[in-house]
Parts: C-alpha cells; sequence; structure tokens
C-alpha cells in the first residue's frame, strides 16, 4: 500500500498500447496521495483509483478526451475531488462500491462540459454523489 504521493504539474497524453486500453494513471490501495495541476487526455480512461484506496485528493486537474472516462473512483473512500475541469468525456466521472468521497470542497466544486447549470450536478454510480458547486466555466 502506497502512503503520502503527490503527482504535480505533469501532463499524459495516452491512447492505445499494443491495443489495449490505456489509463493515465491508476492508483491502487493508495492513502493520502495528491493529483494536482496534471493534464490527463486521450486515454480510455484519466485517472482509475481503486481498491481500498483512501484520502486521496484529485484537484485542479484537466481531465478530457479520454475515450470512456475522465475519472473512475471503484471502491475508493474519502476521496475529495474539486477545482478540476471535465471536458469532452463521453462518461466525465463515476464513483462506485466507496464511501465518504466528495465532487467538491467548501464551495468550490469542478468544471462539467456536459453540465451549463450550478444545480447540483449528479455523478454516475452507485454512491448517489453530486457535484455540489458546478462550476459554468473552466478554471
Amino acid at each position: 500500500m502506497g502512503t503520502g504521493c503527490t503527482v504535480q504539474d505533469q501532463s499524459f497524453t495516452g491512447g492505445f498500447i499494443n491495443n489495449i486500453n490505456s489509463v493515465g494513471i491508476r492508483l491502487s490501495s493508495t492513502t493520502l496521495c495528491t493529483l494536482e495541476n496534471n493534464s490527463f487526455s486521450t486515454f480510455f480512461e484519466g485517472i482509475y483509483i481503486v481498491n481500498t484506496s483512501n484520502g486521496n485528493t484529485i484537484y485542479n486537474n484537466t481531465l478530457q478526451d479520454n475515450t470512456w472516462a475522465g475519472l473512475v473512483l471503484d471502491g475508493a473512500t474519502n476521496t475529495t475531488v474539486y477545482q478540476n475541469n471535465f471536458q469532452n468525456n463521453p462518461l466525465q466521472a463515476l464513483a462506485q462500491n466507496g464511501s465518504g468521497n466528495a465532487f467538491y470542497q467548501g464551495t468550490i466544486g469542478n468544471y462539467w462540459s456536459d453540465w451549463g447549470s450550478t444545480d447540483p450536478r449528479p455523478i454516475y454510480g452507485n454512491e448517489g454523489l453530486y457535484d455540489e458547486y458546478p462550476n459554468i466555466t473552466p478554471f
């Protein structure tokens, strides 16, 4: 299990590796990691956080033009996702099989290219989450 990492100020551009769908970054069983000020584009999934990952922060990133999803939380807990730009991903974000996750911090949410309102934006998945404070313009 990884504890306490930071990935900052990077640009990840993907696609297909040996005809296998690729992921920009995958965190598995990690604790207290921060992904900040990065760009994830043209992957199958931009960010994929799984397997009891706990207490991670996804802040000020751009997830765009990924072929399936910008962000997937699958079994992650207490992950905070805010001030990110989700642009042109077929599935912008998915949160399933976890708990305590949030798509805003205080009154700061995320930008969603498929959501032109400040009304709470539902997050796909089985956790019943919303971005309570979506931004109507990119950060």
